[in-house]
């Protein structure tokens, strides 16, 4: 696949000593957030949520980071291209180290909108492991707890996940590659 989209390397740190690199292309600055595409996704197994699988290798993620907020959102795609939810991650601010190396801190909670429209907040046991063996602060704690519970009841509302996403698909953030 020929690309013009610049490569971002995107350290992410998942306390207490977890450190990886994702490289994603860099598809769109928008007044909203930055969009970035993971086409290379290799995994052990597959993700699987509510007994479905949402990711595996060969899948394609559509991400959007928002600056200066305490999530991101990932549209999640299997390998054959077919849609299968929203993903959010609770993570610490994105640190734009430069424009094409940026750098964040997991902090345990996600929220899945599966396809039915279902919203849930996910790995609440790991975010426990975390808090009691003080792998992140309690002040950073109480804003990922925040953070989850107004991203829940912004889903409920109707004013969470921000509408602009729902104008992006995979056939789309692909023909920014080319």
């Amino acid at each position: 696949m020929s690309n013009q989209s610049p490569l971002i390397s995107l350290h992410y740190f998942r306390p207490p000593n977890r450190k990886q690199t994702y490289k994603q292309y860099l598809i769109s600055k928008e007044a909203e957030a930055d969009i970035t595409l993971s086409t290379d996704l290799v995994m052990d197994t597959p993700l699987i949520i509510q007994g479905k699988i949402i990711l595996e290798t060969g899948s394609k993620i559509i991400w959007f980071t928002f600056p200066d907020t305490w999530h991101d959102i990932g549209l999640f795609h299997q390998a054959d291209g077919d849609f299968t939810g929203i993903y959010a991650n609770i993570i610490t601010p994105v640190q734009y180290q430069s424009p094409l190396v940026w750098e964040t801190t997991d902090l345990f909670l996600d929220i899945w909108i599966d396809l039915n429209g279902r919203a849930t907040v996910l790995d609440e046991d790991e975010f426990v492991l975390a808090r009691q063996n003080e792998w992140i602060s309690p002040e950073v704690a109480e804003t990922a707890l925040r953070e989850s519970q107004l991203l829940i009841d912004g889903y409920h509302e109707g004013t969470w996940p921000p509408s602009f996403i729902s104008r992006w698909n995979l056939d789309r953030a692909l023909q920014y590659l080319n």
